[in-house]
């Protein structure tokens, strides 16, 4: 390598790590409050979900004896209250200024996107923001949107500075070392920070796919208990009490907000947001409209919609199969070629050795 591009990769380099030394030192007190509010919600979300794994889990041992209640439960998980308490504790030494959890790591790209508007109401912005109102609620998807760019940020910034470095000090001894060095650790820092900005699309897509799931079964519920005249609230209070998944999670979650004095308008408008499934929107939707109308009219458009969702859940299942043959075709090929390889190998070999033998 030329001792001229040597001496510009390295002076870069070591500009991006002083560039993150700067702006680490430039975070203040809100950038820290900002990183520490993410963790409470983190460990918030955690502890819910844990709470709502042991419901399951107890729900599936309740339903075994004998032997088989016995194995399983080496298996399932249904106290996790060690680590519930854990959290919990974590998050009140935070909100009493204890901030050793916190990620500090985090801290430059907050004061890059505060000094530069970095990824201001840009697309990525906007695209992490609406999953995040899903998978969080709009309430805090600003908080959780900002967070994962500024980690973005920061993990680019530093991490791709010091493999290019440690690749130019591996070149010094051997050039093709570190130049693979450098390569694969810029490529490595890549991956993982996409990683990250595609596992809450990912996220959003299974949890989407196991609400269209559950839909045609709630909404059946919701038709049945409203035939035999059963309230709207307390329809939708029984239904939401009667499982675990995310759908059943939202509904309870909307239930929370309609008992503490949140409008019926705002409460299943989180509850449209936080699903975003043109199935939720519509029962939502439906169920706004019909407020004022009484249970005839209500349970009546209930029972239609559950007709419909259970043709959807029809199709759906259809279509996901065809995906998954879709998917089967190439391992099947390569699996085909596999046998077919170890059934001629040796018949050729043997047709071989029996000419030789003429």
């Amino acid at each position: 390598m030329p001792f001229v591009v040597f001496l510009v990769i390295l002076v870069l380099a070591s500009i991006g790590v002083l560039f993150w030394i700067v702006m680490f030192a430039l975070a203040g007190d809100e950038e820290m409050k900002q990183s520490a509010i993410k963790k409470i919600i983190q460990n918030n979300a955690l502890i819910a979900e844990l709470e709502n794994k042991d419901q399951i889990n107890t729900l599936k041992l309740s339903r075994m004896s004998g032997a088989e209640r016995v194995f399983m439960s080496l298996f399932l998980t249904v106290d996790s209250s060690k680590e519930i308490n854990r959290r919990k504790e974590e998050n009140k030494r935070i909100q009493n200024g204890k901030l050793s959890s916190v990620n500090i790591f985090v801290l430059p790209g907050y004061s890059v996107m505060r000094i530069f508007g970095l990824f201001e109401n840009g697309r990525i912005y906007k695209t992490l923001f609406m999953n995040n109102a899903e998978l969080f609620g709009r309430k805090n998807a600003e908080k959780n949107t900002k967070y994962m760019l500024a980690a973005m940020a920061s993990y680019s910034l530093i991490g791709i500075s010091l493999v290019i470095l440690a690749g130019l000090l591996v070149s010094t001894v051997n050039l093709t070392i570190g130049a693979i060095v450098g390569g694969v650790g810029v490529l490595l820092v890549s991956v993982f920070v996409y990683a990250m900005y595609d596992d809450v699309a990912s996220k959003v897509a299974k949890r989407k796919r196991e609400i269209v799931r559950e839909f045609p079964s709630v909404v059946s519920k919701l038709a049945l208990l409203m035939s035999s005249g059963m309230i709207m609230a307390r329809t939708w209070v029984e239904t939401a009490n009667s499982g675990f998944s995310a759908l059943y999670t939202e509904m309870k979650a909307t239930s929370n907000d309609l008992e503490n004095n949140i409008s019926p308008e705002e409460a299943y408008g989180g509850f449209i947001t936080r699903c975003n499934t043109k199935e939720t929107s519509k029962l939502a939707s439906a169920i706004l409209q019909n407020l004022s109308k009484g249970n005839a009219e209500i349970a009546e458009h209930l029972r239609n919609l559950s007709r419909e969702s259970w043709q959807e859940r029809k199709h759906y299942a259809k279509r996901e199969a065809e995906k998954a043959n879709a998917k089967l075709i190439v391992p099947t090929m390569l699996l085909f070629v596999t046998i077919m390889i170890i059934i001629m190998v040796p018949i050729a070999m043997n047709f071989s050795g029996g000419s030789f033998g003429f």
